[in-house]
């Protein structure tokens, strides 16, 4: 196949699953992101996040638009994004399998929480470091929303 048809395949005939697989090739670092509603402390792995500006500083999750952690931020307009090292794969792998919504993530995962000091939402103790953010835009495509904060 020459270049220009593969580039042309590439750009248009993605089926679903293979664009899933295209978009993870690359390894991305994990985050937990962490939530609050009212009194209840949420925790949510994710891999889609990045740094937009540092001047105002601003980073970026983007969330499945339906799941809890999402209809959380977009109630509350805040957020933690928690830096965690790989040493906390089951743990993070138990709070990827499992919905906020019905049981408490902390609880079943035993993680460490403390108050953050510019939103309500938790720090992981377990966080090698974390950025308190306030929702500032939200943008919707397809299935996913980003909220940078």
């Amino acid at each position: 196949m020459n270049f220009k048809k593969l580039l042309k395949r590439l750009r248009f005939n993605f089926t679903t699953a293979e664009y899933m697989r295209v978009a993870y090739l690359s390894p991305r670092k994990v985050v937990m992101v962490t939530t609050r509603l009212k009194d209840k402390d949420n925790v949510l792995p994710i891999d889609w996040h990045m740094p937009v500006s540092f001047e105002p500083k601003l980073y970026a999750v983007c969330l499945e638009r339906n799941n809890h952690s999402a209809k959380t931020i977009r109630l509350t307009g805040e957020f933690v994004v928690n830096f965690v090292g790989a040493e906390l794969e089951d743990k993070i792998l138990l709070c990827g399998r499992s919905s906020g919504k019905d049981i408490d993530k902390f609880d079943l995962s035993d993680l460490g929480r403390q108050a953050a000091s510019q939103v309500k939402a938790a720090i992981l103790t377990e966080a090698s470091g974390y950025l308190e953010c306030k929702v500032i835009e939200v943008r919707e495509w397809g299935d996913h929303t980003v909220f940078v904060g």
